[in-house]
């Protein structure tokens, strides 16, 4: 659950971004415009398409009855550190507004790095993976 939070949380702040670059300008220029911006937001989807199918995968398994402690702890781990590299990518493109403000990018950009101590530090989950694997 902790991953499938962060990835939602991850995906609500790039359509927040997405929304806001669309409107923004800079230099008389629509941010969405800009290679960068693009870039960052081609980024950004890629890693929560790759988280999502991640947690589908894990999903499938968990219903065939599969023993899948040390892929959801992978996925934890991931997809929490994941989703802080692209609040922090998000909050990039919103510029001094997102920072400056109190509204809902303002509020993921503070809360998001509270998922990684849910169900145990990173250092915790990690130790569980490299239990499980043999090492």
């Amino acid at each position: 659950m902790c991953a499938i939070r962060s990835l939602m949380a991850a995906k609500d702040m790039l359509h927040l971004t997405m929304n806001f670059i669309k409107r923004q300008k800079a230099f008389d220029k629509k941010i969405s415009k800009f290679k960068n911006a693009q870039f960052t937001i081609a980024e950004i989807a890629t890693d929560i398409h790759l988280g999502r199918t991640f947690i589908d995968g894990l999903i499938c398994k968990h219903m065939t009855g599969e023993n899948i402690i040390t892929e959801v702890s992978m996925a934890k781990q991931w997809i929490t550190e994941m989703s802080k590299r692209i609040s922090d990518k998000c909050m990039q493109l919103h510029d001094g507004y997102g920072s400056m403000s109190d509204d809902k990018i303002a509020r993921r950009h503070r809360d998001i790095p509270l998922s990684t101590f849910f169900t145990g530090t990173d250092e915790t989950i990690k130790t569980l993976i490299a239990k499980n694997i043999g090492f």
